[in-house]
């Protein structure tokens, strides 16, 4: 009989930690996607006359779509728009990606 219990907790353990690995891989290839789809939007407005208030609308937008902080950087790695921190904007990044998370970006 205990072996049994413990059995069942040793798999359901291993089996939690299975979904919690393939939920996390799917966030950050989600986070990827996403920043590419941005990037793709971003460069167009680069050109344009309106570019800062045209490039913050759209990481507004994405960040409120994606539920993410969303930072559109220049070839030097340098912000030029932010959508905010998540305290103001209420954005809530997946709580186990950690850093991971906030260094999926896509440079311009």
């Amino acid at each position: 009989m205990l072996l049994t219990v413990l059995t069942a907790g040793v798999v359901g353990i291993i089996s939690l930690e299975i979904v919690r690995r393939y939920v996390q891989r799917q966030e950050i290839n989600d986070l990827h996607a996403n920043a590419q789809t941005v990037a793709q939007q971003a460069f167009p407005l680069l050109l344009s006359a309106a570019r800062d208030y045209q490039l913050q609308q759209l990481a507004q937008t994405a960040s409120f779509l994606a539920n993410v902080r969303v930072r559109i950087l220049n070839v030097h790695g340098e912000v030029m728009v932010d959508s905010g921190l998540p305290s103001e904007s209420n954005d809530l990044l997946a709580p186990d990606l950690g850093a991971e998370a906030l260094a999926t970006r896509a440079v311009l």
